[in-house]
């Protein structure tokens, strides 16, 4: 135990400590409160593409790559229509699947934008896709958001993912649902976590 001079002494002591305590825990909680803050309202957002240029072997199957991501089906890549760069992916009745790919370790509490560039045949037959696995999500859209001469049209989908996503994985995937050619070329992914307040 620390010994004074005085009563004096002793009380200077013990309102020094505790303007000191006071100040401490007035700067311990101002950083706390900025730290939920930033948590708050600065999400953070993925983006990444695939334009359909570059196919590699990947798990023994063909697959484009870009970014080191990878999309399925690089056997479909196609010189035959292009909106960008010298290839597409080629749908058909035979192959009505492209580019599936998967996002692994949702939190739930992510907004996704995918968009595509689509051409030809029945065009409103052409598709984005977004599912989680046992039945927690499944949606399909084409919404067009820009049309070129050329006959090219831009294609978006938005999803919210729900909390029920946690810990799984999302796929998408570009869909032909009809018996003609579709192209599609230039797909972009964005991913952000919802703020939550």
């Amino acid at each position: 135990m620390t010994n004074f001079a005085s009563a004096s002494d002793k009380g200077k002591f013990r309102q020094i400590l505790k303007e000191f305590l006071s100040v401490l825990l007035f700067v311990l909680l101002l950083l706390a409160g900025a730290a939920f803050l930033m948590n708050l309202h600065i999400p953070s957002v993925q983006k990444y593409a695939c334009n359909m240029e570059k196919v590699v072997q990947w798990k023994k199957k063909p697959h484009f790559v870009s970014n080191g991501r990878y999309f399925a089906n690089g056997q479909f890549q196609s010189k035959e229509r292009v909106h960008t760069g010298n290839y597409s992916v080629k749908t058909n009745q035979q192959n009505r699947f492209a580019l599936a790919h998967k996002y692994p370790n949702l939190t739930g509490q992510e907004l996704v934008t995918i968009t595509a560039w689509r051409y030809g045949g029945n065009q409103k037959n052409g598709s984005i896709v977004m599912s989680v696995p046992n039945k927690v999500l499944w949606k399909s859209g084409a919404t067009v958001i820009e049309k070129k001469e050329n006959g090219w049209e831009r294609i978006q989908l938005i999803q919210s993912i729900p909390m029920a996503a946690k810990n799984k994985a999302l796929t998408i995937y570009l869909w032909n649902t009809s018996k003609e050619i579709i192209y599609f070329d230039d797909l972009t992914v964005k991913i952000e976590q919802k703020e939550v307040l």
